[in-house]
């Protein structure tokens, strides 16, 4: 794109991006289906029209309203809009977890770690479909779970403490500290008491697999 640019007068520039990957349904490959889609995307002000849209339709179905305190007001509905950004509608059958952090956000690289524990309960209400895809999530990877207990030593099934696409263990061995500027030892991955987060949000939609998760605590020494 070229332009001159003329004193003390304004140039605006819409840019318009379309992203798929090959996990999207319905598609040849990726490159043409982002090129139709922005072909055939129209405006800048339709798209924000629709985004406006959409938004509304979300908050007439997620706010939370409280009285006599607007600052305890903005945390939840800043709490809400994070969780509905990374706990997207969008997602269905997309075999997709409750990122740590979000995906907006660096910390962990977008690991799965125990998020469902303070996600689930708004979902649960709003959304109960959206909690059930996150629960099939990890229903599938029980049996990688499995493994992991028994590697270690241990009965039933031991979910990681941050885990990727396939459900193994992913926490970093080393950690930058950022005070001294050193790298030490991480052993965060030690830490056993995901399953108890787990189970606690199966038990809240009356579901299955909670006594594979506990047999882990009843061998733990």
């Amino acid at each position: 794109m070229t332009f001159e640019c003329v004193p003390d007068e304004t140039i605006l520039v819409e840019k318009i991006a379309s992203i798929y990957t090959s996990r999207d349904f319905a598609i040849s490959e990726p490159v043409s289906a982002s090129c139709q889609a922005v072909e055939h995307a129209g405006t800048f002000a339709d798209l924000r029209t629709s985004q406006v849209n959409s938004w509304k339709k979300l908050w007439d179905r997620f706010d939370v309203q409280v009285s006599g305190n607007d600052q305890s007001q903005k945390l939840i509905r800043l709490h809400i809009f994070h969780v509905l950004q990374t706990a997207s509608h969008n997602t269905y059958d997309l075999d997709v977890g409750v990122p740590s952090r979000g995906l907006h956000g660096e910390a962990y690289r977008g690991h799965i770690m125990w998020d469902e524990l303070f996600v689930f309960p708004l979902l649960n209400f709003r959304n109960p479909l959206l909690t059930r895809e996150f629960l099939l999530y990890r229903y599938r990877r029980l049996p990688q779970a499995r493994l992991a207990a028994k590697n270690s030593g241990y009965k039933g099934a031991m979910f990681p403490w941050q885990s990727g696409s396939d459900g193994r263990e992913e926490s970093q061995r080393i950690h930058l500290n950022p005070f001294s500027g050193h790298w030490i030892p991480d052993e965060t991955y030690l830490q056993r008491h995901i399953n108890a987060g787990i189970v606690y949000s199966i038990s809240l939609l009356r579901c299955k697999f909670i006594s594979t998760l506990t047999k882990h605590f009843s061998s733990l020494r």
